[in-house]
């Protein structure tokens, strides 16, 4: 009765652990409750069965990492990156656990093991601060395998220390080193974090300056308006004076000709979207391109700044550079509810016509747009579809926003 006990209280700290450290998206009680039953159920049955080591800790990272998919926003990488975790951590208060007990024989190790463990569980959650951690996919299965590796090393030698049942100074050291490998890999996390932070900043701040030129242009812009105007005024006036209204009548329609040519700038609900799409149909303008837009969102959309100014750069770069020389972009962007849809499609410049999304000016990494949109599609869940011919390019894009 009593590994039964043990084995419900491993389950509930399991199911603790993993979903503290995940952005849980809906029925939060459910999902603890199914991670602690299935993970119970697998302990259950290794201890029938007597097995341990590779399947029990490979299978509680698949269960836990399929369910938590279900109910979480995160990542399939950022699931197995805390799953593999927990298992690593699991077995690092187990060797502390160990090494109590050769202090104190009489210890329920049980009773330690779970505490050590609660403890340990604590500490983490009150520190994680997930918002501020980001790792790219690579460096995420990176650490993932290194994770996994270490963890089921430091299950063999534990296992083997607890057959032989005696004080072997080598598997000590061994157990100790491991132990402070997972340590030393935790720090490198952490400073890999504080890289990709600098980084987010670095985009944060080049997505400023872009935005600032923005604003610079728009002012150019109005100066130069306000100059012309003054002497538009000033030769309507001469020829009002003269009774030259044939003149007038054309001064009039080659300036309306010049105003339905001039790029129409879009004000959403949305500041940053508003820049982005500003910057993109002022730089649409100088290449005699078109821009329609249809664009219906809230204030607030709830995605990382970057994310959403990498995604719509990259396409509307791609729609730009492609498209036919006086010829027209369309851009569509819908918020609804959890979902925010984007379509873009560009009249196709024929003669170079490719069915890979890459701009002319970045032939020599072809595909590195399309790459970084799946990218970001892939982290919000999202889908896409590409039309592509002779004579327009097509793309549509759905995220489900966090």
């Amino acid at each position: 009765m009593e590994w039964i006990i043990i084995n419900v209280i491993e389950s509930i700290l399991l199911s603790w652990f993993i979903s503290s450290l995940v952005d849980i998206k809906c029925k939060k009680w459910l999902y603890r409750f199914l991670l602690a039953a299935v993970n119970l159920s697998i302990i259950t049955l290794s201890n029938y069965m007597n097995m341990y080591d590779l399947f029990l800790s490979t299978a509680v990272i698949i269960t836990s990492t399929i369910i938590s998919h279900f109910f979480t926003y995160n990542t399939w990488s950022e699931l197995l990156l805390i799953t593999t975790f927990e298992g690593a951590f699991s077995t690092i208060t187990t060797c502390f656990t160990i090494f109590i007990s050769l202090q104190w024989s009489q210890v329920n190790l049980s009773l330690i093991n779970r505490m050590l463990y609660g403890l340990g569980t604590y500490i983490i959650i009150k520190n994680k601060n997930l918002e501020k951690r980001y790792l790219n996919k690579k460096v995420t299965y990176e650490l993932i395998l290194i994770l996994y590796f270490i963890h089921y090393v430091l299950q063999q030698f534990l296992q083997l220390f607890i057959v032989i049942k005696s004080d072997l100074p080598e598997i000590l050291i061994t157990i100790v080193m491991m132990v402070l490998c997972i340590f030393v890999l935790i720090l490198l996390f952490m400073e890999i974090s504080k890289m990709n932070l600098a980084q987010e900043e670095y985009k944060r701040l080049k997505q400023e300056k872009k935005n600032e030129e923005t604003l610079s242009y728009l002012y150019d812009q109005l100066k130069i308006t306000k100059h012309d105007l003054k002497h538009d005024f000033d030769l309507l006036n001469y020829y009002i004076e003269i009774n030259n209204f044939e003149k007038i009548k054309d001064f009039i329609i080659s300036r309306k000709t010049m105003i339905d040519h001039m790029p129409t700038l879009i004000q959403s609900n949305n500041k940053l979207l508003n820049t982005i799409i500003n910057n993109k149909i002022i730089q649409a303008y100088a290449k005699n391109i078109q821009v329609e837009c249809h664009i219906i969102v809230n204030e607030f959309i709830n995605m990382v700044d970057y994310d959403l100014n990498e995604l719509l750069s990259n396409v509307l770069d791609n729609a730009i550079e492609n498209c036919l020389t006086q010829g027209r972009i369309i851009i569509d962007i819908v918020q609804e509810d959890l979902f925010l849809h984007i379509r873009v499609k560009n009249d196709n410049d024929s003669k170079n016509f490719s069915k890979e999304l890459i701009t002319k000016k970045d032939k020599e990494n072809h595909g590195f747009g399309l790459k970084s949109i799946k990218r970001i599609i892939n982290q919000y869940q999202g889908t896409y579809s590409i039309e592509n011919n002779e004579e327009y390019y097509e793309i549509k894009i759905t995220l489900l926003l966090k």
